[in-house]
């Protein structure tokens, strides 16, 4: 499907992408390279990991992996395919852990979550 990603049923039965290398790494070596889905200190107060209650804290962090290991000859790309990755990882969660009201509810907030990413991502790149 997508290069280089395989499913990872590690998590919960919700059959998240993820990157090999995310899967193989040590939770010391997460903890150091992912944060949540804020970007750090007041952004994480703005940007919750939890969609109305639900943790979507794993999506993050794989999102947060994709983007470290882009490579920045091939950013656009690469990008992109985390960027999706890290919509497609958001609503398995969510439908996995939603009853009808709340799967809409969580869904469109997912989507903001994913439009912030593809809108504002840039700044990740620019240091």
């Amino acid at each position: 499907m997508y290069k280089g990603i395989k499913k990872d049923l590690r998590f919960k039965s919700y059959g998240l992408y993820a990157p090999k290398s995310f899967r193989e790494s040590s939770l010391e070596e997460l903890d150091k390279k992912c944060g949540g889905c804020g970007p750090g200190k007041w952004g994480d107060f703005l940007i919750p990991d939890c969609l109305l209650f639900l943790s979507v804290l794993q999506a993050c962090r794989i999102h947060d992996w994709m983007y470290g290991k882009i490579d920045k000859l091939n950013i656009d790309e690469e990008r992109e395919e985390a960027d999706i990755i890290f919509l497609i990882n958001l609503m398995r969660i969510i439908n996995n852990e939603s009853v009808w009201f709340l799967k809409y509810l969580r869904r469109r907030r997912a989507i903001t979550y994913y439009s912030a990413t593809e809108d504002l991502g840039d700044v990740f790149f620019k240091h």
